[in-house]
Formats: C-alpha cells, sequence, structure tokens
C-alpha cells in the first residue's frame, strides 16, 4: 500500500500528483479515471468500470467518462464544458474523434450527513470501547 508520508516534502506539503503516479503504478488507483481499485493489482491497471466501458458491447454506467456508440473513444465527462451533463436526465452530446450525436443519460443521487453522537457530560466512560454514549 502506497504510504502518503513517503511524498511529503522537508515543509510537509504533499506532492498529490506523485503520490497519484504511485498509486497507479501499484495498481491501487485506476490509470484511467483514478478510482480505487481493491485489492490492488500491483501493476498499472484499469478498474471494474474503465474495463467495462473499453470491452463491454452494450449499454454501460460509468461515474465520469463517456463512450462513443460508434467508434468506441471514451472520454471524461469533464472534457464537456458546458457543465449540462451534470443534470438529471437524457443529454446530447457529441464524440471529440468521429462527430458523432448520441443521447447519454444522467442518474445523481444524493448522501446526507449527520453530526457525531453526542456524548453524556460528566460520565467518566463515554468514550467507553465502543464508542460515544447517546444522550437519552
Amino acid at each position: 500500500m502506497t504510504n502518503i508520508a513517503e511524498f511529503r516534502n522537508a515543509s510537509g506539503q504533499i506532492d498529490w500528483e506523485a503520490l497519484h503516479r504511485a498509486e497507479i503504478e501499484a495498481g491501487e488507483c485506476c490509470n484511467l479515471c483514478r478510482g480505487v481499485i481493491f485489492p490492488p493489482r500491483g501493476r498499472s491497471s484499469l478498474c471494474n468500470l474503465c474495463r467495462l466501458i473499453r470491452e463491454e458491447e452494450g449499454k454501460v454506467d460509468h461515474r465520469n467518462r463517456l463512450r462513443c456508440p460508434k467508434c468506441r473513444h471514451d472520454w471524461a465527462v469533464e472534457a464537456e464544458d458546458n457543465g449540462e451533463l451534470y443534470s438529471e436526465g437524457s443529454h446530447e452530446v457529441c464524440c471529440p474523434v468521429c462527430d458523432h450525436e448520441f443521447e447519454v443519460v444522467t442518474a445523481v443521487s444524493y448522501s446526507w450527513e449527520s453530526p457525531g453522537l453526542v456524548v453524556r457530560e460528566g460520565d467518566d466512560n463515554a468514550q467507553g470501547q465502543h464508542g460515544p454514549k447517546p444522550v437519552g
């Protein structure tokens, strides 16, 4: 596993690009989308989603890449400068290689973050082996 401490310079700053390159070379991150690969493969490789977008004949879902159904070229969603692709629904796109126009569908999902548990004041065992005790 890549050790982040090895990528700190003398002033304590992390060289993020060097860290990402090392994670890709170790097979911990996809060499195309930088998604996490687990378990690490020990060599530069594609994650399952990128492998599918390159090899699968049918419809494919990917968190940040598009694939042309005509020429199979794939590219990062961020390359589409209009930002419109991030809204829920169908969108027309044009392949930057073969100019084929096609429709992609964006599915948006949400998650919610809740605050940490409130700990009773004066409880000596509030941070016991099972974590904070909830109030109530």
